[in-house]
């Protein structure tokens, strides 16, 4: 979606509020719960974004690793992040989908590996937005772990479009806000 759709989009909704709230009396009005509801809304469009994102950058995502972006609301102030750090309770991912039938001898930790082993989705995708140096395995001297250079990651660090999907976010919100305190002047 660019620029102008979004603002249009966001134009429509402001106007919207706007015949609402000048159909109720300001007294009925949960300016708490109000604010609360839009910071939320915007706070899920930005994680809906950046997790396209996130998808768009593991080129498939086949185990949906791109749910490993988090919403994290704060609990004494209205506001919120998106990050790929935050560890959520509970939260693993049946790798039964890639276990399937093969005629060669996979060990328990290969599979292990090969499922995003780890109590985080976001573990993967922290390796794709940083990436890694040149790995090297073994030495000439050495026959331990094979010898070879098993190349790098490169960064892709689609957190961007979290950093600034947040800058525009911040301007919808205040602007929403204002739509609610002008009411208010209005009707007093």
């Amino acid at each position: 979606m660019d620029a102008t759709a979004l603002q249009a989009e966001q134009e429509c909704v402001i106007e919207q509020m706007r015949r609402q709230l000048a159909n109720m009396s300001y007294a009925e009005i949960d300016k708490k719960a109000t604010q609360q509801r839009i910071v939320d809304t915007q706070l899920r469009r930005v994680q809906k974004a950046t997790q396209a994102a996130a998808k768009s950058a593991l080129k498939g995502d086949r185990m949906q690793a791109s749910k490993g972006v988090r919403m994290v609301k704060y609990k004494s102030v209205f506001g919120g992040n998106i990050n790929i750090l935050t560890k959520r309770g509970g939260v693993t991912i049946d790798s039964s989908v890639y276990n399937r039938v093969s005629r060669r001898y996979r060990s328990e930790r290969t599979k292990m590996m090969q499922s995003y082993y780890g109590a985080s989705r976001s573990f993967v995708l922290r390796w794709i937005q940083a990436g890694t140096k040149d790995r090297i395995a073994g030495t000439k001297a050495s026959s331990r772990g094979g010898r070879g250079n098993r190349g790098a990651i490169l960064g892709r660090d689609f957190m961007s479009t979290a950093r600034n999907e947040m800058q525009t976010t911040a301007d919808i919100i205040v602007r929403q806000l204002d739509v609610i305190t002008e009411q208010q002047f209005l009707k007093n």
